[in-house]
This record gives structure tokens, C-alpha cells and sequence, in this order.
């Protein structure tokens, strides 16, 4: 049985859990041995008789250190996007962070953005009316475009992703995709 987490309040402030938060936040590599034993260590300062795999694997979780496996690299994905479309890109939003991790992979094909050559757009979780348009030759992001798109949009719409289109060729910022999160590299 694992702790609760009134429980593990006896020893969450253990010299030994905040070494491997600290380790965790530099994503420092930690040998699974040296995991086990600060936990363990940490866990028989309050309770000599419940250093158990069970218990040992829920305190390595609550302190995001993972135990047990193999230790994995958060796998980043890597891309440019243009200075004035980072504040409409960065952020905590998993269909962004899918549709950005699309063009960053080159594998987001999207739509031609009406009246342009040249830029791609996708529409970001699904929603027609927020589409992510894209340099599809360098898989550049160039910003976002509330509205949907097609031949027939209003001017307006249409004004907003020639706003947009034009920022091919601009100042571009490296950023990155982790997990769920845009955000600058």
C-alpha cells in the first residue's frame, strides 16, 4: 500500500527528496541505485518499516524522479516560428502543442492558405476556426488565424491571413515542443 499524502508530509522535506527534486529539475541523469537509496533513506526517517517497491515507486513519482526504468529524456521537438508569433503560439495547450509539433516534424501537410503560395495551414485540434499557418518549404510557423479559411471568406478573415502570409522570410525565434508545452528554446 502506498502513502497517502498525509503520510508522506512526515518526510517530504527530506534532505535526500530534495536532493533528487533538484537533480529531476536539471534533468540530471541519476543512477537507479542512488534513487532507490535516498528514497529509501528518506522514507525510514519516518517509517523504519515501509521502504517497499510499492512505496519506494510512489515517492520516486512525487518527486518526478522516475524509478525503476530506464531513464528517458522528455523528448523535445525542435523548430523556428516568427518573433511576432511566439505570444500566439507559447503556452500549455495540447492541441497547439500538437499542430506545432506537426510543422516542427515536417509531417503537418495542412491546406494552401487562400491567396498565397507558398504557406500551408492547419487547423489546430480539429477547430476550423483556429488554424496555425506555415512556410511549408522551411516549416517556419508564421502565426495564427481566427476564422475559417477558404475562397470565400471574408474580407476581413482574408485581410488577417495576409497579415499573417507576410511574415514569410521574417526575424524567426527557435522554440521547442515538450509534452504539452510551447514554448522557447
Amino acid at each position: 500500500m502506498a502513502f497517502t499524502p498525509a503520510q508522506f508530509n512526515r518526510f517530504k522535506n527530506h534532505p535526500n527528496l530534495d536532493w533528487l527534486r533538484q537533480h529531476a529539475a536539471s534533468s540530471r541523469a541519476i543512477h537507479q541505485n542512488t534513487i532507490r537509496l535516498k528514497i529509501e533513506q528518506a522514507i525510514r526517517s519516518a517509517y523504519p518499516d515501509r521502504a517497499t517497491e510499492d512505496n519506494i515507486r510512489w515517492v520516486a513519482t512525487e518527486v518526478d524522479t522516475p524509478w525503476g526504468e530506464t531513464y528517458r529524456a522528455p523528448v523535445e521537438y525542435l523548430g523556428r516560428v516568427h518573433a511576432q508569433a511566439v505570444a500566439e503560439i507559447e503556452g500549455s495547450n495540447p492541441q497547439m502543442a500538437q499542430a506545432v509539433r506537426m510543422v516542427f516534424n515536417n509531417t503537418a501537410d495542412g491546406r494552401t492558405a487562400p491567396g498565397t503560395s507558398g504557406i500551408n495551414h492547419i487547423h489546430v485540434g480539429g477547430n476550423a476556426q483556429l488554424n496555425l499557418l506555415f512556410d511549408s518549404t522551411s516549416a517556419t510557423i508564421l502565426g495564427i488565424v481566427n476564422g475559417h479559411m477558404d475562397s470565400q471568406m471574408k474580407t476581413s478573415l482574408r485581410a488577417e491571413a495576409s497579415r499573417v502570409s507576410s511574415r514569410k522570410g521574417g526575424a524567426t525565434v527557435n522554440m521547442k515542443v515538450s509534452g504539452n508545452t510551447v514554448s522557447q528554446a
